[in-house]
C-alpha cells in the first residue's frame, strides 16, 4: 500500500467529535482497529525491508530473527526518563 492510499484512509478516520455517539459505534471502533492493524502490518513491512537494505547478505531466517529481536527490543530506561516509558526511538538493530 502506498502513502497517499493510507493517508486517504486516515483522514476518513477523523473526527470532530470522538465522544459522539456515532464515533461510539462498534462499527467505528472497529474501522478504527482495522486500520490500526494494517499500519502495523505496513510497520512491519517497512521495518524488514530496511534490515534487508542495511544487511543485504543475511540470509531470510537471520532478517527475521532481527526483526523478532527488535520487535521485543525494551530498554531500560534512562536516568530521570519516566518509568511509564519502556521504548526508546529509533530502535537501531
Amino acid at each position: 500500500m502506498n502513502q497517499d492510499k493510507l493517508a486517504q484512509r486516515l483522514v476518513g478516520l477523523i473526527v470532530s467529535d470522538p465522544l459522539s455517539p456515532q464515533n461510539q459505534s462498534a462499527q467505528a471502533a472497529g474501522a478504527r482497529l482495522k486500520v490500526c492493524l494494517q499500519m502495523a502490518d505496513e510497520g512491519l513491512l517497512m521495518k524488514s525491508a530496511s534490515l534487508r537494505r542495511k544487511h543485504p547478505h543475511e540470509s531470510d531466517e537471520k532478517l527475521h530473527d532481527r526483526l523478532v529481536e527488535w520487535l521485543h527490543f525494551q530498554p531500560e530506561p534512562s536516568p530521570g526518563q519516566d518509568l511509564k516509558v519502556s521504548y526508546c526511538w529509533p530502535r537501531n538493530l
